[in-house]
């Protein structure tokens, strides 16, 4: 896509994503024209598995806090990262 294209992708991804922590906003573009297509609230459509799974929950954590504006969780003790 053209500059201009770009330009709008960015224009309407900021209202479409208003009010939530995360919003994967794909487009379509033919030329100039763009159309929002699939949103999601997840990267990787929340396919992400973790191994060990005590890091889903620290993950869970950590986003509450940042929102809340609270330090971050400690990781789980022992466990390297996914």
């Amino acid at each position: 896509p053209g500059a201009a294209a770009w330009a709008r992708m960015r224009e309407l991804a900021a209202p479409l994503s208003r009010g939530v922590d995360f919003l994967r906003v794909d487009f379509l573009a033919d030329g100039e024209t763009v159309w929002a297509g699939e949103l999601t609230p997840y990267s990787g459509a929340g396919r992400a598995d973790f191994d060990p799974t005590d890091w889903n929950d620290w993950l869970g954590a950590v986003w509450r806090a940042t929102r809340e504006g609270l330090p971050w969780p400690e990781p789980p003790a022992g466990a390297r990262p996914p």
